[in-house]
């Protein structure tokens, strides 16, 4: 049967290249769109995250627990959390005596969920803007009118929406045992609990006075991201099952084409599975072609994708191409089981 089913492919019997093209052609239309698609999404995600939006924070001044706060960044689904507390007096640089810089006092974590560029000297952490407008970077001293003191880091604060007051400011670390007023928690994919978690960092013997806000660092691009039911809801949901039936199609079609062919081997003594194996491999020929083909458009849609997660995007594309070609093997097989001896003379009339 091996060699049956080769020379069928290479004398055009099986017409491979006409069912390559037609099952390659739109497994890599269906593959294309459901990476296009779900490569949006992860867009969406990477910017909702990158902007600020994944951090939830907690104001109620003088009533934050930092310590409390910064073990949150231990917690399950949380990245980091750190608080910080506005300073009464900004900081003066030197250079730039009559543009005052705001000064916070921060925990350690908080420079985690900043993402704050570091070196092992310590000292304060200025914004990108205000180290560029001093000409000052990371690891170099910063003179002001009280004294010089290192910079420690540089922290990046766009202009995309999140909350105004750390855009031209100054960070200096300080000890996590101590009162603040804020409290930021970076968790992603954010759990449930976490409005509830994040209330846990308030000092018991707080009087209350103090109102308790909790919001989004960045609300610019909503409250929540649900990025499950953006999924599940995607226009491309129905491509496996698209190409399951594209593939149960074709397949079945080569091999209706070709009933009185194959009723008139039966006809001479050809058994029914010799039939069903040889099928079989001239299918599979095609049908690995037709993936080789779809491969091509679904290679180059993958490495355009701008949300950061190819391995996604490329499981995404199995996911739909790799049972279509396995429901064309099967309705070929499908094809050969209605085929019958028996009606080979209806065949021959209907040719």
């Amino acid at each position: 049967m091996p060699g049956e089913a080769a020379r069928n492919v290479l004398s055009g019997t099986t017409h491979a290249l006409r069912y390559a093209v037609a099952l390659g052609v739109a497994l890599a239309a269906l593959a294309t769109a459901e990476v296009v698609g779900t490569d949006a999404i992860l867009s969406r995600a990477a910017a909702y995250r990158d902007s600020g939006g994944s951090v939830l924070t907690l104001e109620a001044v003088g009533q934050v627990d930092g310590s409390a706060c910064d073990a949150l960044g231990d917690a399950p689904g949380v990245r980091a959390a750190g608080a910080l507390r506005a300073e009464p007096e900004p900081l003066i640089a030197s250079a730039l005596p009559r543009g005052p810089i705001a000064a916070y006092a921060v925990t350690g974590g908080l420079l985690e969920v900043l993402g704050a560029e570091r070196t092992a000297e310590p000292g304060v952490v200025l914004s990108r803007m205000a180290s560029e407008g001093l000409g000052v970077g990371a690891g170099e001293p910063l003179a002001m009118t009280t004294g010089s003191t290192a910079v420690h880091g540089v922290y990046d604060w766009p202009d995309d929406g999140r909350r105004s007051g750390l855009g031209y400011a100054a960070l200096v670390p300080t000890r996590a045992n101590d009162t603040y007023d804020q409290c930021w928690v970076d968790a992603w994919p954010a759990p449930p609990n976490l409005p509830t978690l994040v209330r846990t960092v308030l000092l018991r013997s707080a009087d209350g006075t103090a109102p308790v806000v909790v919001s989004r660092l960045n609300a610019s691009l909503g409250a929540t991201f649900d990025g499950h039911e953006l999924y599940a809801a995607r226009v491309t949901r129905f491509a496996v099952a698209a190409g399951v039936a594209t593939g149960l199609v074709v397949g079945l079609v080569s091999v209706r084409t070709r009933r009185l062919e194959l009723a008139s081997a039966r006809h001479v003594g050809t058994g029914a599975a010799a039939q069903h194996v040889q099928i079989l491999l001239e299918c599979t020929t095609w049908g690995l072609a037709a993936v080789a083909l779809a491969s091509g458009p679904v290679a180059v849609a993958v490495a355009a994708g701008t949300g950061g997660d190819r391995a996604s995007l490329l499981a995404g594309a199995l996911h739909v191409a790799l049972p279509g070609a396995v429901s064309a093997l099967l309705g070929a097989q499908c094809g050969v089981l209605t085929t019958r001896e028996d009606q080979l003379f209806r065949y021959f009339k209907n040719r």
